[in-house]
């Protein structure tokens, strides 16, 4: 199902942006998320709401702070993950 991979996809995206930030591939973000699939006036509008930690923790329990977040960066790698999956469900 579609919405299944969008929301691994989105996962997938906060985990290499965080890594990237980082600067380290051990560590793991915390994200929750919740998947929508209607908007205000009940139309088909699939959306996330997710919360994300603002770092990651490391394998011993350390947390680590993001120093600075690329919210354009993010943004432009969810996009061409969903347009890549969109691409695959043709």
């Amino acid at each position: 199902m579609l919405l299944g991979k969008l929301c691994a996809a989105a996962w997938r995206c906060i985990l290499a942006e965080v890594r990237r930030l980082l600067g380290r591939d051990d560590v793991v973000p915390g994200m929750i998320a919740a998947m929508q699939t209607r908007g205000e006036l009940l139309h088909g509008h699939p959306h996330f709401h997710t919360l994300v930690t603002c770092g990651a923790f490391t394998a011993e329990g350390e947390f680590l702070d993001v120093p600075e977040r690329d919210l354009g960066r993010l943004e432009t790698d969810w996009q061409e993950a969903v347009f890549a999956l969109y691409l695959a469900e043709e």
